[in-house]
């Protein structure tokens, strides 16, 4: 989906606080284990109409800060924390 999305000149919107919580790292998770680097804060809000502009322009801090939580550096730690059992 990235690379599409790259190819495409695309981008993604990542909310401030979540409708949805990733339960792959419960134990019933199946495809996933150990560290979660993805914690979200939940939105438990009954909020349901949402305004999104039509043109949106990127904002390089907060880029920066999702490229930096997702470089190789953290993807490895991530890996080497779920093989020691770091939660």
């Amino acid at each position: 989906m990235f690379y599409y999305q790259f190819k495409n000149k695309l981008v993604t919107l990542y909310p401030v606080s979540s409708k949805v919580v990733n339960i792959g790292f419960t134990p019933e998770g199946h495809n996933t284990f150990g560290y979660n680097r993805y914690k979200t804060v939940l939105d438990d809000s009954k909020k349901q109409n949402f305004v999104f502009p039509d043109n949106s322009k990127i904002d390089e801090r907060l880029n920066a800060a999702f490229l930096a939580k997702n470089n190789i550096t953290n993807r490895i730690i991530t890996r080497v924390f779920s093989m020691v059992g770091i939660k």
